[in-house]
């Protein structure tokens, strides 16, 4: 259920890189967006389709949740931050090509805490280190359209570190989330976290009208892209994605977002008329495949350990 449920928040997410691959594709999809507002947005639209499923939770919770407040801020803050920076790089023209290597980062940035943070109590392991070098380096091959050598001709922009901030915003969360209360409801988790990063957002944005006097309020189909993105690449995206972390771990969960470059090719050519899924995507997808299988080898075979046992 775990690999379901990471390829399910995957798909989501790809829609970010599907939209922004026609604001950099034809520039008359290029609208006056500021990405603060966006990201701002998209959480207040998460917090306020959730909050009436929860809110019963979270009275009685509250205690908890007081405690752990600086826990929600944290993971709100990564959000906002990872959010903000994607829709920074897409509105900087920032190529789609650069944006999904940094994106590729999440899993390496996961991997890295783990292995730092995690050494004595969960080392990682050397079935989990093979998958996410097969994972990566299959991916970067994707996005790069078959060809290594096109690395050294892609050109960094101003938008370049966002697309990096947002893959290491992501990887960040998935680590944390880890810890997250056992008594508090996967909802109430996701509405808490965003409503902490709405919050943040409201602040900044704040203190943006306040320097330029200006406060963003989308307009007409503005809010259909706002809601998009707060419900499906938002709510269900994290709740799949929480729910592969309580099945995989973080390790095992973050190296499923080399599927997102993945998902975003194919859906790009489905859309877009007489453009066809080249070799090379199939020949990438085998390989992501193939190190996901590796990387979560050893809990798929601690899994059937577990039911050989029940039947014995």
């Amino acid at each position: 259920m775990g690999f379901i449920f990471a390829i399910t928040a995957c798909f989501f997410w790809s829609s970010h890189f599907f939209l922004g691959f026609f604001i950099t594709y034809d520039k008359h999809f290029v609208y006056p967006h500021p990405p603060l507002g966006i990201a701002f947005y998209r959480w207040l639209i998460t917090a306020t389709i959730t909050l009436p499923f929860c809110i019963r939770d979270i009275i009685i919770k509250r205690k908890t949740i007081f405690k752990k407040t600086h826990y929600f801020l944290c993971l709100g803050f990564t959000l906002y931050l990872a959010n903000a920076s994607n829709y920074f790089a897409y509105l900087h023209g920032t190529p789609t090509v650069i944006t999904l290597l940094g994106s590729i980062t999440t899993p390496l940035s996961v991997f890295i805490l783990a292995f730092i943070l995690n050494r004595h109590t969960q080392p990682i392991k050397i079935n989990q280190l093979i998958g996410v070098v097969i994972s990566i380096i299959a991916g970067v091959y994707l996005i790069l359209h078959g060809s290594f050598y096109n690395l050294f001709n892609i050109h960094i922009d101003n938008g370049s570190q966002f697309a990096l901030v947002q893959g290491i915003g992501l990887g960040l969360y998935t680590y944390l989330a880890k810890n997250r209360p056992a008594d508090i409801s996967l909802t109430s988790f996701i509405c808490l976290v965003a409503m902490s990063a709405a919050l943040l957002g409201f602040l900044v944005n704040l203190g943006v009208f306040f320097s330029t006097d200006s406060f963003y309020v989308p307009h007409k189909f503005d809010w259909f892209i706002v809601l998009f993105l707060g419900l499906f690449a938002g709510y269900f995206a994290y709740y799949f994605w929480n729910r592969a972390i309580i099945y995989l771990g973080t390790v095992g969960t973050g190296i499923f977002y080399c599927c997102v470059p993945l998902f975003a090719e194919i859906e790009i050519a489905s859309f877009i008329p007489q453009r066809y899924i080249p070799p090379y995507v199939i020949h990438a997808g085998i390989f992501i495949l193939l190190g996901l299988i590796i990387a979560n080898l050893n809990i798929q075979i601690m899994k059937a350990k577990k039911k050989k046992k029940v039947y014995d």
